[in-house]
């Protein structure tokens, strides 16, 4: 009998190869109906998932690594001058109050941020104990200021424990980032003062009315 063409058979040779049929290819994929459109999706997002898990680990391992943890790059050679550094301020901002309390809360959490530079800075759990001082600090700070006991604001205790926790959490935090301490912690200490916050309203802390 007659032969087809070399073509044909060499595509019919692959085609079997991958168990295929002319019909099988042929046939055309259907992405007009909503259940594929939704596969895509889902297949679109597991794909992303999958890489954003694999980028997440990636930056885990680098940014709590000892010897990143060491280097120039993550600044924390600047802990002895930037950790108690909000604290000062605040003292500097306090010494018009005449509250012996508040300006003995800003030197010793000064000191103690000062002493705290001493941590091992290759270990994360340093970073979290920084986080922890800071955020007692400012939560202290923000009790003291509700009382009117600070010279943040000149206007009533209320409005006192706002400005006062507000800028607080603010120095703190800019402080914190300079001097390399861990984005989880920084978010932690962004939870636990925002918590703080909400627990104890300025209203709840400032004193009653004469």
């Amino acid at each position: 009998g007659a032969q087809g063409p070399p073509q044909e058979a060499s595509a019919a040779c692959a085609m079997a190869s991958f168990g295929l049929t002319p019909r099988e290819v042929s046939r055309p994929e259907d992405h007009s109906g909503s259940k594929g459109i939704v596969g895509r999706l889902l297949k679109a997002a597991r794909t992303d998932l999958t890489g954003s898990s694999s980028g997440l680990r990636r930056w885990w391992s680098i940014t709590t690594d000892p010897n990143f943890f060491l280097s120039a790059a993550s600044r924390r050679d600047t802990w002895r001058i930037l950790l108690p550094l909000p604290c000062l301020l605040a003292l500097f901002a306090d010494l018009g109050s005449g509250s012996p309390g508040v300006i003995i809360l800003d030197l010793s959490a000064a000191v103690l941020l000062f002493v705290s530079a001493c941590l091992p800075r290759d270990s994360l759990c340093s970073d979290f104990c920084i986080g922890v001082f800071h955020a007692a600090y400012v939560s202290a700070h923000r009790a003291l200021v509700a009382q009117g006991n600070s010279a943040w604001s000149d206007v009533n205790a209320t409005e006192h424990c706002d400005s006062g926790f507000g800028w607080g959490q603010v120095l703190a935090l800019f402080a914190m980032t300079l001097s390399g301490i861990h984005t989880v912690v920084l978010t932690g200490f962004l939870v636990a003062c925002s918590a703080a916050s909400l627990l104890w309203p300025p209203g709840r802390l400032a004193p009653p009315p004469a």
